[in-house]
This record gives C-alpha cells, structure tokens and sequence, in this order.
C-alpha cells in the first residue's frame, strides 16, 4: 500500500519483475523521497526482524538435524 500510494503503479510492477523482493525497498525508497521517515524504519525494522526469526529458525533446523535420534 506504501508503495502504491507514494510511488504508483509503474513502480510497483517494476518491484514485482524483482521477483517481488523489490516492492519493500522501492516503498522504503519512496518513503525516504516523501520525508516520511517513520514509515521507511518502520519498514526497514519489519525486514531486519523477518530476516532475524529466519535466521534463527534456519539454526535451530540445522541444529536439531545435526542431533540425529537414535534407532
């Protein structure tokens, strides 16, 4: 909606040929570009944290698959 909003159409189907990665930095980006500072480190906060709990469940995968249980 942020992206939409403050950047248009045309920027969000360029977002979406990024594999759809590209719709979150083109809204932080636009939002940077409207002094809407608040709404970019919103954003920016969401993706360090999404990228943290990935992180942490990818170790705990790896963990409980290195700790085979015996047969």
């Amino acid at each position: 909606m942020v992206a939409y909003s403050l950047a248009g159409v045309f920027w969000i189907i360029v977002g979406f040929l990024f594999a759809g990665l590209g719709v979150i930095p083109i809204a932080m980006i636009a939002a940077a570009l409207n002094a809407q500072w608040s709404i970019a480190g919103q954003m920016l906060l969401g993706v360090i944290v999404v990228l943290a709990l990935r992180a942490i469940g990818t170790f705990l995968v790896e963990s409980d698959a290195r700790r085979e249980v015996p047969k």
